[in-house]
Parts: structure tokens; sequence; C-alpha cells
């Protein structure tokens, strides 16, 4: 069972670098259930920080070409996911708008015997943005 899914309107527009501070707005908004950081200063210092030449050419490059076939090269197959055998812990934003939790999520823990899967809700493609104290309480029961 190989585990994927196709391109959607939030992976078009999050892999395409913004062109003003209310785009880079626009892209929190996508990625994030409800980003206290999306507003006013956090914004504009990041757009600053993002806005040059150099970081404008090594984002169009990184995202350069078919999106599809990149998610495609990053899909396991079914002898890929046979392979692993450790445990799996999936941290799994239910919101998720560029990568959703039923189409994406549950198929790969399906796909993976000793997987846990674990839905944030109220969460999308950022637990550690969204639910802060519930991904680090995760993570420190899982890491120690």
């Amino acid at each position: 069972m190989e585990v994927c899914f196709k391109k959607n309107d939030a992976i078009k527009f999050t892999w395409t670098m913004p062109a003003n501070e209310d785009g880079l707005r626009q892209l929190y908004r996508i990625v994030s259930m409800s980003p206290p950081e999306a507003t006013g200063q956090f914004v504009a210092d990041r757009f600053k920080l993002i806005d040059t030449p150099s970081y404008r050419d090594y984002f169009t490059r990184m995202f350069k070409g078919d999106a599809q076939r990149y998610m495609n090269q990053a899909t396991l197959t079914k002898s890929e996911l046979a392979r692993i055998t450790q445990q799996v812990a999936l941290l799994y934003g239910a919101q998720d708008r560029l990568v959703p939790f039923t189409e994406a999520a549950v198929p790969l823990a399906n796909a993976i015997p000793q997987a846990d899967l674990m839905r944030l809700a109220n969460c999308g493609h950022t637990p550690s943005l969204d639910q802060p104290e519930k991904f680090l309480n995760i993570a420190r029961s899982l890491f120690g």
C-alpha cells in the first residue's frame, strides 16, 4: 500500500514565495489554525528576513517544478513501509490543510502496524505552533 495524495490548493499556495507581508500572513493562516504570530510585527519582521534576493532565489529553486512529482517521490512504497520495524509515533494536526489527516496520516498509520497516531484537535500543519503545550508534553513523554 502506498500512502499518497494529490497536490491541493494549500500546497500550491505555500510552495510559492510570498510576494508581500499579506501573502506571508495568508500562508501562516493556511498552515496554522490560529497563529497569534501571524499578525502585526511578527509578520513584518519575518518578511524582512525572507524578502531578499538570495532567499527568493533559494525558495524558488527549492519548490521549482512539478509539486506532485516531489510529493510522489516522498511517498513510501509498500516494501519500504514493510521494512520499518521500529516503533513510530505520528503526531498530526486534525485540521492540516496541506497534508490532510484522513488522506495521509490515517492511511500511513494503518500501513505501519507498530505506528501510534496521535491526532491533535484545533491543530493544522504546525503542531508546535498551534498546540505548543500538547506538543511538548507528548515529546517529553516519548523522549524524556
